[in-house]
């Protein structure tokens, strides 16, 4: 099925239907953004006032990611993290 499939079907669900959907939905990015990250890797995020945080992933909790950056242990959403790809020199 396609998504433009999947769309015109969603046109016609009612009010409860549609809340389903969006909580399958959900819950499907939050596993692929649990699922894409791994214990070392690293990763940036906004901590707002902060600034952009710089660190690596130490533990992978069922709703929080646990990134260290510098001195600071960071509790974060995994929605808000983004993979940084490290190069490998020779």
């Amino acid at each position: 099925m396609l998504v433009n499939d999947i769309l015109l079907l969603v046109h016609q669900l009612d009010r409860d239907s549609v809340e389903r959907v969006l909580e399958a939905a959900r819950m499907r990015r939050d596993y692929l953004s649990k699922t894409s990250l791994r214990v070392g890797d690293t990763v940036r995020f906004d901590a707002k006032s902060r600034g952009i945080q710089t660190g690596q992933v130490i533990k992978i909790n069922p709703t929080r990611v646990k990134v260290q950056a510098g001195n600071i242990t960071w509790n974060v959403s995994p929605q808000l993290l983004k993979r940084v790809e490290t190069k490998v020199t020779a």
